[in-house]
């Protein structure tokens, strides 16, 4: 089996955990100054949101040379479109929340269905609150 101590969800375009404040943003972008972002996210450069995860997310994969085991520790939500909304709200009401996450991470499927099932709920918690942010329906300051 193999093991890689750090894997992104998808290809992210963020560099490794000793050079991600490089990527790091201490203003969030137009449109979304007063949203408040939950613990351990912040927004990167491009506007985009990262979430250290509290605990890793061990995935394996079956593959042709066996198994394959990847290793999340953090993810990278972009905004949602127009186009997120309308998908998602094919769904029954109780998979709405869940689809958008996985569009935002770029992860929709099986695989990041599977992402999400294994993660804690506290995990679970934090990524909802980045979807209520990119879909208007988050804390802001001031609340």
């Amino acid at each position: 089996m193999t093991h890689s101590p750090f894997t992104v969800s998808h290809a992210d375009g963020v560099a490794p955990a000793e050079n991600r404040d490089a990527f790091a943003s201490s203003e969030a972008p137009p449109g979304y100054e007063d949203a408040v972002l939950p613990k351990g996210a912040h927004w990167l450069r491009d506007g985009r949101v990262f979430l250290q995860l509290g605990r890793p997310v061990i995935q394996t994969f079956a593959n042709a040379g066996g198994q394959t085991e990847k290793v999340t520790d953090h993810l990278i939500f972009r905004e949602l479109l127009g186009e997120d909304i309308f998908e998602a709200g094919t769904l029954p009401r109780a998979a709405q929340m869940r689809d958008l996450a996985c569009r935002s991470m770029g992860n929709v499927g099986p695989v990041g269905d599977s992402l999400l099932r294994k993660m804690p709920a506290r995990d679970i918690s934090r990524i909802m609150e980045i979807v209520m942010v990119f879909t208007g329906t988050g804390q802001t300051t001031g609340q």
